[in-house]
């Protein structure tokens, strides 16, 4: 995603990056439950929501964005983005670290 959205003055940071989560405003355990996006006006939205709005600047996002206009859509989508955040290293290989 960096180059991406580097390429639209986006900063992008890991979450393991020191000081990312009191940039963020959020506990550890928070910061890497889902993704999250900081607004230019300081508010925090994260999990799906942030996901939709990359999506408005990324082209292989854009696809959730659209979704997320039809209406009950969003509400769908966020249990199903917890549902694979949590279980991401299940689904995708590798060991969990956290029980999150």
């Amino acid at each position: 995603m960096r180059a991406p959205l580097g390429r639209r003055s986006v900063d992008v940071r890991p979450l393991q990056d020191p000081g990312v989560g009191e940039l963020l405003g959020v506990s550890e355990e928070v910061l890497y439950s889902e993704v999250h996006v900081r607004l230019e006006d300081g508010k925090r939205i994260g999990g799906v929501d942030a996901l939709v709005r990359i999506g408005r600047e990324v082209w292989f996002l854009r696809p959730l964005w659209i979704l997320s206009y039809i209406p009950g859509m969003i509400q769908l989508m966020r249990p199903a983005y917890r549902f694979i955040a949590k279980n991401r290293f299940v689904l995708f290989g590798g060991t969990c670290k956290t029980d999150l």
